[in-house]
């Protein structure tokens, strides 16, 4: 049962791939909103400029967001495993992946503010902060799991 929370946490981790993870402003005007997805496969975007001219972007599929759900569809599979090896892989890839999660976000803000001269603003959304936060339960579970591995010789 202790090694399936594993599990069910990184299949949350992918369900919020679904959701918003980043909104893109001018000026207070919501130029794009972005799932995981939309960064897994890149998309275009088009937007209205000043003049009502029709103005086209490309935002390329990210390696990190690539990474970042490949470490988690990996996590997924090594979570049924009742092995302190496996849950000691998890815990570094979890981490691995925190950090990845966190370069993406700043190699985006630091793209879209030099692409738009400081005109764009970047703000995370839900399915950004629920990865986050899983990604830190999962540490901390593994965490646990390892301590009671420990006290116990046992999952």
């Amino acid at each position: 049962m202790k090694t399936k929370i594993t599990s069910g946490i990184h299949l949350f981790i992918l369900l919020s791939f679904l959701l918003p993870w980043m909104t893109i402003s001018c000026e207070n005007k919501t130029v794009a909103s972005l799932t995981g997805i939309d960064f897994l496969t890149g998309k275009k975007i088009e937007s209205k400029d000043a003049f009502d001219q029709t103005e086209t972007r490309y935002i390329p599929a990210s390696f990190y967001t690539i990474a970042t759900a490949g470490l988690v569809v990996i996590c997924f599979f090594l979570g049924f495993l009742r092995t302190k090896t496996a849950l000691v892989f998890v815990g570094i890839l979890d981490f691995t992946t925190l950090a990845l999660h966190w370069w993406f976000k700043t190699d985006l803000e630091q793209k879209i503010l030099a692409e738009g001269n400081g005109l764009f603003q970047i703000k995370p959304e839900m399915g950004f902060w629920l990865v986050t936060l899983f990604l830190f339960a999962g540490i901390g579970w593994i965490g646990f799991l390892l301590m009671q591995y420990i006290k116990n010789k046992d999952l």
